[in-house]
């Protein structure tokens, strides 16, 4: 029970520095939302760099605490392409079905002034950060007193409970879901790098829709349901596979 509210504190404890620091760097902009790539990015930004500065002053070993270990491409694969295809099934949908207004929220996610700070943001901090966070620092605790299957969804769960200061009830169960696949990708490679690579698979997979949109309802609909019917199994074949997976990376290590 320790382990578990540790890990709520860690995650409380990423929303409360997040949210203050975006709302001071809110305060210099006359127009904050067009910098909300640029002010959310430096928040995690601040916010990774305080974790691991208070690791280190704490003696922990960050390379074996977050398992920062190399891995073979073949065992990023797995986690990469569900962690796309999952995407692309859950952004699809909620491109072309009427979704009330209450679930989406407010916040929409645009590139604002500076592309720059939107790819940097979005493909480049997040990923990493998130991870390091939710993976690395909670999942890791998470372990120490539980089994895989509650560590992984309880890690999924206050990823998609974070995500709640998007606003967008909507927003939450998607980084829920996804977060499902970036803690199995974790747990089976052994490795936090098959982690991020599955999240910024994810993160780019959101870009399909924008790419479909003007194609046809159903040919969009059948994208949909076949990118997750796609994840679904390359997740089952990660499940089965994650002995190997893990075995690969232990190899590398050697």
């Amino acid at each position: 029970m320790k382990k578990v509210l540790k890990a709520a504190l860690i995650a409380l404890s990423f929303v409360l520095v997040i949210g203050v620091i975006s709302s001071a760097a809110m305060m210099l902009f006359d127009n904050p939302n067009d910098h909300i790539s640029l002010i959310s990015g430096v928040a995690q930004l601040i916010y990774l760099i305080s974790a691991v500065v208070i690791l280190k002053l704490r003696k922990v070993k960050i390379t074996e605490k977050c398992r920062l270990v190399g891995a073979p491409i073949t065992a990023f694969l797995l986690p990469v392409g569900a962690g796309f295809c999952f995407s692309v099934f859950s952004s699809t949908f909620q491109e072309i079905l009427p979704i009330p207004k209450v679930l989406t929220g407010e916040m929409t996610d645009t590139v604002g002034n500076s592309v720059a700070a939107y790819i940097a943001a979005i493909y480049v901090i997040a990923p990493i950060t998130e991870e390091f966070v939710f993976r690395g620092m909670i999942m890791t605790e998470l372990r120490r007193a539980l089994k895989a299957v509650p560590s992984v969804l309880i890690s999924a769960v206050l990823f998609g409970a974070v995500h709640l200061m998007t606003g967008s009830i909507i927003t939450a169960v998607h980084a829920m879901l996804g977060g499902l696949i970036f803690s199995l990708a974790y747990e089976k490679t052994g490795s936090l790098f098959s982690a991020i690579a599955a999240h910024l698979a994810g993160n780019l997979g959101g870009l399909i829709p924008d790419a479909l949109n003007g194609t046809d309802f159903t040919v969009q609909l059948i994208i949909a349901i076949a990118a997750g019917i796609v994840s679904a199994l390359l997740c089952v074949i990660m499940i089965r596979k994650g002995s190997a997976l893990r075995d690969r990376v232990k190899e590398l290590q050697e």
